[in-house]
């Protein structure tokens, strides 16, 4: 038996080891493919074949709505907050207080974001609230490959980058503080668990990432 996921790169760490791991304790294989959220949910609009997607809840409720998913199957998975970025060995950023924050954001020669993913999505949210949106709009450098963002800031072409703390590598990461953002959305549910419509009703899934030998 082969599970196929559909997984948000905003996790794909931890579920690379994750699939490790169900692999061995059920014997089954998992076939995963990684990408961004937005693009996930325009496949299965037109119809992927898939067992499992892993995505951001506003996306999958769209889902749901649309009745592509089947709603008694979402649940929570992984929280994530937004990380400022630097390069190897550059200086950390301060950004313990709003004021710090919005200054290392005002003074930073450009910023690496997401141009199509959550990150991204959440971090203009968090400029709106800082009053600093339109200021910080012309020096941001948009990623829209699918890839992080970060990996700008990694080969030099942008002095920070936002990024989900989830994703590991070789930056520097930096949590934004809960101190500075404000009402910001800095924490959000980051994926939930789905199941598509028609697989469901062919066979019943086990509930993998329920399992008690299972934790991310």
């Amino acid at each position: 038996m082969t599970l196929k996921v559909l997984c948000t790169i905003g996790i794909q760490d931890a579920f690379t080891v994750l699939a490790s791991t169900l692999e061995q304790y059920t014997g089954t294989a998992i076939d995963v493919s990684f990408g961004v959220a937005i693009m996930f949910k325009e496949k299965i609009k037109e119809g992927a074949d898939f067992d499992v997607a892993i995505l951001t809840r506003s996306i999958v409720e769209d889902l749901v709505a649309s009745g592509d998913i089947v709603p008694s199957s979402v649940f929570d998975v992984a929280r994530s907050g937004l990380g400022l970025a630097v390069r190897q060995n550059a200086p950390k950023p301060d950004i313990g207080t709003v004021d710090s924050l919005k200054r290392t954001l005002l003074e930073a020669d450009s910023i690496a974001s997401s141009g199509n993913g959550l990150a991204g999505f959440y971090f203009m949210d968090v400029l709106a609230e800082l009053g600093i949106a339109e200021r910080i709009r012309p020096k941001l450098k948009l990623d829209t490959s699918g890839g992080y963002a970060a990996q700008i800031a990694a080969r030099g072409d942008a002095q920070l980058a936002v990024q989900l703390v989830s994703v590991s590598g070789i930056l520097l990461w930096s949590q934004l503080s809960r101190r500075a953002a404000c009402n910001a959305p800095f924490e959000r549910p980051l994926a939930v668990l789905s199941h598509h419509v028609e697989r469901t009703k062919q066979s019943k899934k086990q509930n993998y990432c329920q399992s008690p030998h299972i934790a991310i």
